[in-house]
């Protein structure tokens, strides 16, 4: 290491804007300059942004626009020192650089550790069956509209409404009955699925035989992550509020009016509350008449595909196990819906999952530990 020299740059900090003269030093061993700022981990060479400024920044984004942290940020300092865009691109930096250490660290796991065994058969019913509780779910935001070049290069928006982007979101149940949160990686390049097995199996090393139940919405989607990542080895539960969300919709397009409505589901749900889904199907099929018979399949149908995952909610709930999946759907509004969700918002599939792993990492208690370093 020898010195090369100083340069006068400015700095963005939480104590405003200022200039400041940096001594620069060249690393003989590794062939790269550094300067003093990035040696103390003050700033990254580029930038020129304080770290501090930085973690504030991007805990401002989680709970309000770029455009109204930037505007925080002024009125706190007395001057503008970051743009909205600004805090977008410092955001989608430090996800990226959160989301290839932990690709890195799910490849390790899968690489040097074997899963624990998963037992096949798990006793629902019984007070003293240990389980681990295992949620996923998925969570849309409306997408960007689509860009297009005119004849003079110029960017215009197209007409018609955009895509929407998803983001699945795990929780996996750790030892101390807390949970931890995550998602895949920022582009996409590992399934969830191998996150699933990695975060099982540095959970849950050494811990035998793991009765791992999972309470789902019934989405074919969170079958597979889950199917793929417990090699077929999972109890499923489709939760009890989503079940019988779906039967009272698809009844009030089926029964003649409200009354003839109320009646059968009470009489629908009563069985399945208690695990009866067979006698629940022979008793749609036995109804002489319907008033939509495309929904009155569609009700066959979602009963007959998820008959397995139908249990007796009743039994279950008198021991005080859970019976729904309403600890997913609190994380995932926490994650996405409560930042993302507002009128007028619309994303693009990077910027929304970088903001959503930055929450999570908040949510699991990791913040500070992310920014000790210099991304």
């Amino acid at each position: 290491m020898k010195r090369n020299g100083t340069r006068l740059v400015q700095i963005r900090s939480m104590q405003g804007k200022f200039d400041f003269r940096v001594q620069q030093f060249y690393d003989l061993a590794a062939c790269a300059y550094k300067n003093w700022l990035q040696m103390k981990n003050y700033c990254s060479l580029h930038d020129y942004i304080s770290e501090g400024l930085k973690e504030y920044s991007a805990w401002l984004s989680l709970g309000s626009s770029y455009e109204h942290s930037s505007r925080i940020l002024e009125r706190q300092l007395g001057e503008r020192v970051l743009s909205d865009q600004s805090i977008y691109h410092l955001v989608e930096s430090k996800a990226t650089a959160v989301s290839q250490e932990s690709k890195s660290e799910v490849l390790g796991v899968l690489a040097d550790l074997d899963m624990p065994a998963i037992s096949e058969n798990v006793d629902l019913y019984s007070v003293d069956s240990e389980e681990v509780l295992l949620f996923e779910d998925g969570i849309q935001v409306k997408g960007q509209k689509q860009e297009r070049l005119s004849k003079n290069k110029v960017q215009v928006s197209e007409r018609g409404k955009g895509k929407r982007h998803n983001t699945d979101i795990v929780s996996l149940q750790q030892k101390d009955g807390s949970f931890l949160n995550f998602t895949n990686d920022l582009e996409g390049e590992l399934d969830l699925s191998a996150y699933i097995k990695a975060n099982i199996t540095s959970t849950y090393e050494g811990q035998g035989v793991l009765n791992i139940v999972s309470i789902i919405d019934g989405a074919s989607t969170i079958r597979r992550h889950l199917h793929a990542a417990l090699e077929g080895k999972v109890i499923y539960i489709l939760d009890w509020f989503h079940l019988r969300k779906k039967c009272n919709e698809l009844l009030s397009m089926i029964a003649f009016g409200k009354q003839h409505r109320e009646q059968l589901a009470k009489e629908l749900l009563s069985l399945c509350w208690k695990g009866q889904v067979k006698q629940a199907i022979e008793q749609l099929k036995n109804l002489k008449k319907v008033r939509n018979q495309t929904k009155y399949q569609e009700l066959i149908n979602y009963l007959t595909k998820h008959q397995a995952a139908i249990i007796n909610y009743e039994k279950r709930q008198q021991i005080g196990k859970v019976i729904g999946s309403g600890h997913m759907e609190s994380v995932v509004n926490e994650v996405i819906g409560t930042r993302q969700k507002d009128n007028g918002m619309a994303w693009s599939q990077k910027g929304s999952k970088a903001l959503a792993i930055l929450k999570i990492e908040l949510l699991n208690h990791n913040w500070d530990n992310i920014w000790n370093k210099v991304a």
